[in-house]
């Protein structure tokens, strides 16, 4: 019981960073995962994200290939690049907002995240 007790007390005294980066690291289920919008580049959709490569894999983007945005802060990255991270992560790679949030308020707080 000694050790449950160490836990909650960690987590009781974590600044609102400390909590935010223990969030981020988990990562996102498959199913909210596939809610991310994808947008075809080079189609009109795909002007948004501003961006010509994926900051992942720093390869370009090319016109017809698949990108996923995220929703908060209009980033795009290549699917595959970006599924692999969010799998272990729940923040976005380049300005680190959190995923779950968005999720969590179309949710209305279901936990499903």
């Amino acid at each position: 019981m000694p050790i449950l007790t160490q836990t909650c007390s960690r987590f009781a005294f974590e600044t609102s960073d400390e909590a935010a980066a223990r969030v981020a690291a988990k990562g996102l289920k498959k199913s909210v995962l596939r809610q991310i919008p994808i947008v075809v580049y080079g189609s009109s959709g795909s002007t948004d994200i501003g961006a010509t490569e994926c900051p992942i894999c720093l390869g370009e983007f090319v016109d017809g290939e698949k990108v996923r945005v995220l929703p908060k802060c209009n980033h795009g990255f290549h699917v595959r690049c970006i599924d692999t991270w969010l799998l272990s992560h729940s923040s976005c790679p380049t300005c680190r907002q959190s995923l779950l949030d968005q999720h969590n308020a179309s949710t209305s707080g279901s936990g499903n995240v």
